[in-house]
């Protein structure tokens, strides 16, 4: 049987159930189990179900290590209950190193992100950007890289807190909208 056409651009896996099988930690997090469906159709699914949440760790993974952290980016942005201060710090290291990934930007915010509230979203951003690749530590130690996933969890992470700040009856209409900034992110299309 062949597989399923893929479901959007930017998504290299053909299949949910393949992002489960290259990220085994996702399966102990979510407990509802894909077939052959499309990543975004899992999404979706996962979405209107009883844990709307776990879609958003489905979509960390499912993206590429990039566009998922321009996704949490744009989250945080569009989310008022998330208060951004104009000059973030966090957010604004996220997104230069959206605009020019190269190992500097990267160390610039992983150095910034370790200095700042875990307990703030943007913060994340920062954590996701640098453990995006290269190593975990920077300086004159050789570090271990980061694994595959790391930037994922940071960017569930980091939309996890930011929904702690939004009203509870508003919380599964954030999370929509978050997903359909993943879709259109995951179409090519701007957050």
């Amino acid at each position: 049987m062949a597989a399923p056409p893929r479901s959007a651009d930017l998504i290299r896996f053909e299949t949910a159930e393949a992002v489960f099988d290259a990220f085994p930690k996702l399966g102990e997090a979510i407990a509802a189990r894909p077939g052959a469906e499309a990543p975004l159709a899992f999404m979706e699914r996962l979405g209107a179900g009883p844990e709307p949440f776990d879609a958003i760790r489905f979509a960390a993974h499912m993206l590429p290590r990039r566009e998922a952290v321009g996704w949490l980016c744009a989250a945080l942005r569009a989310t008022p209950e998330i208060d951004l201060a104009a000059g973030d710090a966090a957010i604004e290291a996220a997104e230069a190193w959206l605009r020019e990934p190269g190992e500097t930007r990267r160390v610039t915010a992983l150095k910034l992100a370790e200095r700042l509230d875990p307990r703030a979203p943007a913060t994340w951003a920062a954590f996701a950007a640098a453990w995006s690749g290269g190593n975990l530590s920077v300086g004159d130690y050789p570090g271990a890289p980061a694994p595959a996933d790391l930037a994922a969890q940071a960017v569930t992470g980091g939309l996890a807190i930011a929904l702690g700040r939004v009203p509870v009856a508003k919380s599964r209409a954030t999370i929509q909208a978050w997903l359909a900034a993943c879709t259109r992110i995951a179409r090519k299309g701007a957050p």
